[in-house]
């Protein structure tokens, strides 16, 4: 009987955590995302959030800086942030001579924020990233900045917003390596009035490529995410691996939308999206 009794498998209730979201007058914050580990929730109308899991509550809302962690019970204040941010590409990031002004910029008229490309319009990825797709695709090759983390702390110590730029689906470096996964115009990769091919956003097993970019971006403390190019292109006559309707297409990049969002969960990081940008 006591044997018996071992090989029952205990099933442990996961223990809810609760509290609420407010800002710093006090008042309720509703539609806050509530993050523990991969769930996540959102505040009801009075700012109160339930939450299944152990781990440190986490909080963001839009207008807001993301919270420390907290724990259950307790009442967040969240404080107002709204960005104002420069830009600086792959090359800009890691030239002394156009980093240094940036940031010179950013503190003379007081602006709080900086976006910085971690997958840039060409496929640069300009940090060793580890994702092995970037290695394979030539995306290291130009290296402009040594450690990601470091340099995150740096501007962390300047008290800065960071966003980093993602561009998704046009990306000519990851075509070079898997063509068959290439927007086309009849046989032939199609490519845009650059000279640069694009990723058929019907193909997921492509979209895990920026994902674990952006996956690199939050883990090294990033706040925010901004993917760009999430769109098709906008040309005419092309093919893809199945047929775009409008139907389909708002499908596909709903999806990989729902997809980041799922795989960015843990690190309670902001996700923004650019469909702008001709092709």
């Amino acid at each position: 009987m006591v044997l018996a009794l071992l090989l029952v498998p205990l099933v442990v209730q996961a223990e809810a955590q609760q509290g609420k979201v407010v800002d710093p007058n006090g008042a309720a914050i509703a539609g806050a995302t509530v993050t523990a580990g991969n769930r996540t929730t959102l505040t009801d109308a009075a700012g109160h959030y339930r939450i299944e899991g152990s781990e440190a509550i986490k909080v963001r809302a839009p207008g807001y800086a993301r919270s420390l962690p907290a724990t259950s019970g307790d009442t967040v204040r969240l404080t107002p942030l709204l960005p104002k941010a420069l830009y600086l590409t792959v090359y800009g990031i890691g030239a002394p001579f156009l980093r240094d002004p940036a940031l010179e910029v950013i503190q003379t008229n007081r602006l709080n924020a900086l976006v910085v490309d971690l997958k840039g319009d060409r496929g640069l990825i300009p940090y060793p990233s580890a994702v092995p797709l970037a290695q394979k695709a030539g995306a290291t090759k130009l290296r402009t900045i040594p450690d990601l983390q470091q340099l995150v702390a740096s501007l962390k110590a300047r008290n800065l917003y960071l966003i980093a730029r993602i561009v998704v689906f046009k990306d000519d470096l990851l075509v070079g390596l898997r063509p068959d996964w290439a927007v086309r115009s009849g046989r032939a990769v199609w490519k845009d009035r650059e000279g640069l091919a694009w990723i058929d956003p019907f193909v997921k097993e492509a979209w895990d490529y920026s994902l674990a970019v952006a996956e690199e971006a939050a883990a090294a403390g990033f706040d925010e995410i901004q993917f760009d190019y999430v769109r098709f292109p906008d040309a005419t006559g092309l093919s893809f691996s199945q047929g775009a309707t409008e139907a389909t297409r708002v499908q596909a990049i709903t999806s990989f939308l729902r997809e980041a969002r799922r795989r960015l969960a843990p690190y309670n990081v902001f996700t923004a999206v650019d469909v702008f940008g001709y092709a």
